[in-house]
């Protein structure tokens, strides 16, 4: 390939793209895949690389499947969360990237497989697509490998393991491509492509979208201020404004309009696709916070952080770590990107062009303008002196929606004329007669774009989109990913350096060595493998198995709820895909949170039950081996009392992984036909009797404090001792003895009104006091023992080491 690097250029400049370099690239990207996510191509069907929001996103992948072929007219009518409506879109439903996996799917590949295939396949693409952008801006096909390099595999991604969408950043590169390629040629195929991979970036990733909107905003600016008229850049040697010529008598105005359209008719197509997100958001006051929004914008010091998991600049750049901050870009390819744009600037002219003249109505308008921008600036200080000051319906107590405005008066007013003492007429004479090449400068606006949409609650820029189209920016939680713009601009801009570099090398030896140490060295710089990859049990229990085979009268509801737990039961629904009470995404309806509270209460109160019934609750799966100690006890005492209150009916129980997961019915749901013979079930409830009554003591024993005599004391037999002790199920009482045998029984139920602050969620913490006589025992030194006894049978002995008088 490093022979192909370069191809004759057609007519217009541009390399004509060759199937043996596709070829090559493909296979070099999919090394690169394999190698630097190890050990993943090798456990695709054993393990994830997240144990949380990686089984979520392998649900939806599984959902989008079985619910595009059986009801698509309900896509987001998921299973979790019931009785919600719309739970699918609680979360990404990244359909864009599951369609990819359907076929996987239909042959019967699990879950966890088609998961990290997708997986795998997005980083895959996402350097190809980078690859085949900087190939049509470069010419350059070997040197182009870096961008695709940098633009997958920076340590960003790598830090986003856990999340999927953010792999599958293909569409991204690949609609500019087409875009530029449109607004260079006049082609419709073209045009025709970049509404394609608009939608399809769309039908993606959410926050791809709305930073998809944001680099057309940029491209279509850049266009109009730098595209009209002759352009002095070059490709490879080739002035743009030469290509430009071709455009097929379409004006460049004309095309920025049809861009506009096709993105309008894009976006008109997967509207379907973002209905049902307005919808629950109204539905449960689902929005995004501006605290929430600020807490994952991304400082500075971002830029600076390579992620715990990256093997070369963790141990120097972890002190500046924050959730989302992982955006250290590589020394070297900065290096290159730098080098790019100071070799990518044309001679400066002998003599410039003549000024051009500016209309009247343009100065006057730039005039009015003028006044607009000291009128905000003057309300900036104000707001500076003066917090919270409002005129009437204006908020002058914001400097830094004054700050937007003033920006926006000011480019405004650029645009239309710039002062006439100044060489240029207006910023767009100013854009056009710069050296640097214009492409190269589209790359530095882009990647400008990428860090101010980073920084996002930390500039006024954002923050004012974020509190003005709220309905847009408020969908997304993390502005810090937009920092994948920049990640793209770099790729490009620096196998542009690499290729500027290339061309200075005659020996194809020479060429061959500089190419694979640029790559091997960024791969060095990005190395995270081999990755934390946890293995996962691609079968699911026994118990899931029974239900996919039964029909049940309402909802599931699996205990322990709560996210910690709630991850697994989601993942694992996609083998019996019945309605489920619990649910695990980027929100949660208000009904699973109160229905969570209440079975983290201490005891579980009858109220939990009611609303389980209330949300259409018919079967309870319950996994005490999730749980351990209290909560544990705690879990198995409420189910065990709801059985004895006939609110539960034991089903069964099935075997998973040593332990036992038993199922019940819950009244009033009716009867339904289990399998299970009745045999079965009464061993069920004989086992769920017997690890509820003997593990109570073992799970919760006493605890509490001797206060008095404090230890190495001198007490005098007889003398009066005091402490406190509780158990879950209450003290029976309190045995005292020296290591010569045992005395007088202590006394329980002493006031102790410290307690109750310290441990609230016993009920009888401020009577928890107890007294007890220190036995009468020879002088000098002893061990007093002091035993505290629950009710159901725990004990605990406190020591205290005294000397008797």
């Amino acid at each position: 390939m490093i022979g192909a690097g370069r191809a004759e250029p057609r007519a217009g400049g541009v390399p004509p793209v060759r199937a043996r370099e596709i070829f090559l690239a493909a296979v070099f990207f999919l090394a690169a895949t394999v190698v630097l996510t190890w050990p993943q191509a090798v456990r695709m069907g054993s393990g994830l690389g997240d144990l949380w929001d990686a089984k979520l996103n392998a649900w939806i992948f599984h959902w989008d499947f079985h619910q595009i072929f059986r009801d698509p007219f309900h896509l987001f009518e998921a299973n979790i969360f019931h009785p919600a409506r719309y739970a699918l879109a609680f979360s990404e439903n990244l359909f864009g990237a599951a369609v990819f996996g359907f076929p996987l799917f239909a042959s019967g590949a699990s879950t966890l497989f088609v998961y990290n295939y997708l997986f795998l396949l997005g980083m895959f693409l996402s350097a190809m697509g980078a690859w085949a952008l900087a190939r049509e801006i470069t010419g350059d096909a070997i040197a182009s490998l870096l961008a695709g390099l940098i633009f997958a595999f920076v340590p960003w991604r790598l830090a986003q393991i856990p999340h999927v969408q953010y792999q599958w950043g293909p569409f991204l590169p690949l609609l500019l491509l087409f875009l530029l390629k449109w607004l260079e040629s006049g082609r419709r195929r073209d045009l025709v492509l970049f509404a394609i991979f608009f939608a399809w970036n769309a039908l993606t990733n959410v926050h791809y979208a709305i930073f998809s909107g944001i680099l057309l905003a940029v491209v279509l600016a850049w266009e109009r201020l730098t595209g009209m008229g002759t352009d002095h850049g070059f490709r490879r040697g080739i002035p743009h404004g030469d290509r430009l010529s071709g455009n097929r008598g379409l004006s460049p105005r004309r095309r920025i309009r049809q861009t506009i359209g096709a993105t309008a008719v894009a976006a008109v197509v997967v509207l379907p696709f973002y209905v049902p997100y307005a919808k629950a958001a109204k539905l449960y006051g689902m929005r995004r916070s501006a605290g929430e929004m600020r807490f994952y914008s991304a400082r500075p010091s971002a830029l600076l952080v390579a992620g715990s998991q990256n093997k070369l600049w963790a141990p120097l750049t972890q002190r500046f770590a924050r959730p989302e901050a992982e955006m250290f870009p590589g020394v070297l390819p900065v290096a290159l990107a730098v080098y790019a744009v100071s070799r990518l600037r044309r001679a400066r002219e002998a003599r410039p062009p003549p000024k051009r003249e500016i209309a009247g109505w343009r100065r006057r308008t730039a005039r009015i303008l003028d006044g607009l921008a000291v009128m905000a600036f003057a309300a900036g200080v104000v707001g500076l002196l003066i917090r919270h000051l409002r005129v009437g319906p204006l908020n002058l107590g914001d400097p830094g929606r004054a700050l937007v405005f003033l920006t926006a008066f000011v480019l405004l007013r650029l645009v239309l004329a710039i002062p006439r003492r100044f060489a240029h007429a207006n910023l767009s004479d100013y854009l056009r007669a710069r050296r640097l090449d214009r492409r190269a400068g589209l790359l530095v606006a882009i990647g400008f774009a990428g860090l101010l949409v980073a920084a996002g609650g930390y500039t006024p820029y954002y923050t004012f989109l974020f509190q003005s189209f709220g309905f847009l920016f408020r969908a997304i939680r993390v502005p810090a990913r937009g920092m994948v713009l920049f990640h793209l601009a770099l790729g490009v801009l620096a196998a542009w350096g690499l290729s500027l570099l290339l061309s200075r090398v005659r020996s194809r030896r020479e060429r061959a060595a500089f190419v694979a140490s640029a790559l091997l060295l960024t791969a060095i710089e990005y190395r995270a493998a081999p990755i934390d990859f946890p293995p996962v049990d691609r079968h699911p229990a026994p118990v899931y198995r029974w239900l996919a085979g039964v029909k049940i009268p309402g909802a599931v509801l699996e205990l322990p709820m709560g996210f910690d737990y709630d991850a697994e039961h989601v993942f694992r629904s996609t083998a019996h895909w019945k309605p489920l009470i619990n649910g695990y995404s980027g929100f949660a309806p208000r009904h699973y949170d109160e229905l969570k509270d209440s079975f983290e209460k201490r005891p579980i109160p009858d109220e939990a039950w009611e609303r389980a019934v209330a949300m259409d609750g018919a079967l309870l799966i319950l996994h005490p081996h999730e749980v351990e100690g209290l909560a544990r006890l705690n879990l198995t005492r409420a189910t065990r009392r709801a059985v004895l209150e006939r609110r539960l009916e034991t089903l069964g129980s099935f075997p998973h992984d040593g332990q036992r997961d038993f199922v019940f019915r819950i009244a009033p749901a009716g009867p339904f036909e289990t399998g299970i013979p009745p045999s079965d079930r009464d061993r069920a409830a004989a086992h769920f009797a017997r690890l509820t009554s003997t593990a109570e003591s073992e799970l919760a024993p006493p605890f509490g404090v001797i206060d008095i005599p404090t230890e190495n004391a001198e007490v005098a037999a007889g003398a009066f001792g005091f402490g406190w002790a509780l158990d879950d199920s209450g003290i029976a009482e309190i045995r005292v003895a020296t290591e010569l045998g045992p005395g007088a029984a202590g006394v329980v139920g002493g006031p102790r009104p410290d307690i109750p602050a310290v441990h609230p969620d016993y009920s009888d913490a401020a009577n928890c006091g107890f007294g007890f006589v220190v036995p009468s025992v020879p002088p000098g030194p002893h061990t007093l023992r002091i035993t505290l006894v629950g009710k159901d049978g725990g004990e605990t002995v406190l020591e205290r080491h005294v000397r008797v008088r």
